[in-house]
């Protein structure tokens, strides 16, 4: 834990291997969602269907992807918000980690049940938004009426060109048992 703590990640992640600058390659996907069942920090972005999604950072570049290991941050935020004490964890934040648990979860739902198969793909690329804690904060300006964005359940949608991503790699499928 020193060496996370000591860590200087200017965009709230850490690179997939730590060290003197190993690699700088962020991702709560694939390499790196061991790490993140411990921590509680990512970024979230909505695009059009405001979707709640989070994604991999690439040498500073938002990669707008989203890989169906990431799926675990909901519960990960959930349990954070439900277990964390008051002194660590303020009213404001625990509700924002219960409202992006919520949303994300939501979206990792829908990454299975708009599928024809009803299986989720390995990896979607999203239609890029704007940072979910931006578009929360305008909400919150605008005085928190209705619903926080990135939690608005439209249900599944069958036709893949009104979906808010693309299937990379063709949608496959790895029959991983997570």
């Amino acid at each position: 834990m020193e060496r996370l703590y000591a860590t200087k990640t200017g965009n709230g992640l850490f690179p997939t291997r730590l060290g003197e600058p190993l690699d700088r390659r962020y991702t709560v996907g694939a390499s790196g969602d061991s790490g993140y069942e411990y921590l509680l920090k990512q970024y979230f972005v909505t695009p059009t269907r405001e979707l709640l999604y989070v994604t991999s950072v690439n040498h500073l570049t938002v990669k707008h992807d989203l890989e169906h290991l990431a799926c675990f941050l909901p519960g990960l935020l959930a349990l954070g918000a439900h277990t964390i004490p008051d002194a660590y964890l303020p009213a404001k934040e625990r509700e924002r980690h219960k409202w992006a648990a919520a949303g994300f979860a939501y979206t990792c739902y829908l990454l299975y049940a708009d599928q024809k198969s009803g299986l989720g793909p390995e990896k979607v690329g999203m239609k890029p938004g704007v940072r979910w804690v931006d578009k929360l904060a305008t909400w919150e300006a605008a005085g928190s009426v209705g619903i926080p964005p990135g939690l608005k359940e439209g249900g599944p949608i069958k036709n893949q060109k009104k979906k808010d991503y693309d299937l990379n790699g063709g949608g496959t499928y790895f029959l991983r048992p997570e």
